[in-house]
């Protein structure tokens, strides 16, 4: 077994080794924005134990993406809940790259701790 250690995000962060970003504010997005398809958005309920529930996806058109390009996700970002559900937390695979976070999402960019397992 490896043994990785353990770090606060926080200390990460401090170290300029990892950045966080919160999901778009209702001001920037709101309900009346999400369309029937497009790019999915991952909102808190999306957000599992280690991944992503992709049953119940909302989506936006490229209109709506375009105002929100730091809101894109990337492979290796990691997606917590803001609120609600801060315990969990999903990884980003090249599935699911391009995809955008909720409002009550933050995420991490950190590709050099996070190794896909």
């Amino acid at each position: 077994m490896i043994d990785f250690p353990i770090v606060k995000i926080g200390e990460l962060i401090n170290a300029g080794e990892a950045e966080i970003q919160t999901g778009p504010f209702g001001t920037q997005l709101k309900a009346s924005d999400y369309s029937d398809h497009g790019y999915p958005v991952i909102n808190v309920r999306n957000v599992g134990f280690g991944d992503l529930r992709k049953e119940n996806l909302e989506f936006i058109n490229d209109r709506i993406a375009e105002k929100l390009p730091t809101h894109r996700l990337m492979q290796k970002d990691i997606v917590f809940g803001r609120k609600g559900a801060v315990e969990r937390h999903g990884f980003i695979t090249e599935a699911e790259e391009g995809w955008y976070q909720g409002s009550d999402c933050l995420s991490e960019v950190d590709p050099k701790f996070w190794t896909g397992a």
